[in-house]
């Protein structure tokens, strides 16, 4: 999944398929050919872990569950507590705030490959 495009600001994510009830991903972000954050994620279970800049992994528990969007929470966290993800069409959006939808970031990824 990738946001952006040669030349401007680009984030891309990347998944496994699910297996063995886990799944894998990757994300980088940048600016033309530099890359300038990244972040190793996993969903396990009913759980998504995230350590953006190889810091240990957070956990963030499945809060609610639809055929096309997954929340998850972590009221603990100091930023973000909540993390979505929405399929809309051949879009994923993905979406972080803090607590009660403060300060929301939006990426809207379209898929690099089928």
């Amino acid at each position: 999944w990738i946001q952006g495009g040669p030349g401007d600001s680009w984030t891309e994510e990347y998944w496994t398929e699910p297996r063995a009830d886990i799944m894998l991903g990757t994300g980088l972000s940048g600016k033309g050919l530099e890359v300038k954050s990244f972040e190793f994620m996993r969903i396990q279970g009913a759980t998504f872990w995230g350590s953006p800049q190889g810091q240990p992994a957070v956990p963030f528990k499945m809060t609610s569950m639809t055929p096309n969007v997954v929340v998850f929470e972590n009221p603990k966290h100091d930023y973000p507590t909540r993390i979505s993800y929405q399929r809309e069409g051949k879009m994923l959006i993905a979406t972080v705030s803090g607590p009660g939808g403060s300060n929301p970031q939006t990426w809207r990824y379209r898929r690099v490959r089928d």
